[in-house]
């Protein structure tokens, strides 16, 4: 059986170096060899396809709601995700799979001006509970895996203002920030507990308690 990661950033290639078994990397770029793959558009996927993990994202700008003038970043996302799941989700039926899905903490606890981040996740986090619930009946299992204050991907790529990331750590319970194999960690336990589906498990060292 093989898996399949999209995204090729920091938690990307943490989780596809911490799973088990043949996994493809893939990017939109196809860049430092992982396979291209780009969303929207067809995708081609292997037949022994039983496990899908959704670690893509762009870096996006730091506004209130009531700042954003462009909105396609967020559309964009969500028809890429969409596109992914057509496209695996006869494998994953044959194959009774998973699909595990990187989406973000903050939908537990509103985190301001982050929503270019957090309004795509919250409809992949939709589409998971979706795709939970009328799938079981074809053994397939969807989860997410809302990612906190993690010292790596996206969130070491933002410029964050002076003093910011202490103050975040202030109020993270475990008092400090958590790294990329936290993540590929819980993405790991979510591809082999049988009898989990339709849940969000956050790794965020208690943030959003």
């Amino acid at each position: 059986m093989s898996t399949l990661v999209v995204g090729a950033g920091g938690l990307g290639r943490a989780v596809a170096e911490r799973l088990e078994g043949d996994v493809l990397l893939a990017s939109r770029s196809g860049r430092d060899g992982t396979l291209a793959m780009p969303l929207p558009g067809p995708v081609q996927v292997p037949d022994d396809l039983s496990l899908v993990v959704w670690a893509a994202g762009e870096p996006v700008p730091q506004l209130y709601a009531s700042e954003v003038a462009d909105w396609s970043q967020v559309t964009r996302e969500i028809e890429a995700f969409t596109c992914l799941v057509q496209a695996v989700l006869p494998a994953l039926r044959a194959n009774r799979g998973c699909l595990v899905a990187l989406t973000t903490a903050a939908l537990n606890r509103h985190s301001p001006a982050d929503v270019l981040s957090t309004a795509p996740k919250g409809a992949i986090s939709a589409i998971v509970r979706a795709l939970a619930r009328e799938e079981g009946r074809f053994g397939v299992r969807a989860n997410e895996v809302a990612v906190g204050v993690i010292a790596a991907g996206m969130f070491e790529k933002i410029e964050f203002p002076d003093g910011w990331k202490d103050a975040v750590v202030k109020n993270v319970p475990l008092g400090c920030l958590g790294t990329a194999q936290d993540v590929a960690d819980a993405v790991a336990y979510l591809a082999t507990a049988p009898y989990v589906t339709g849940q969000r498990l956050a790794v965020d060292g208690g943030w959003s308690v």
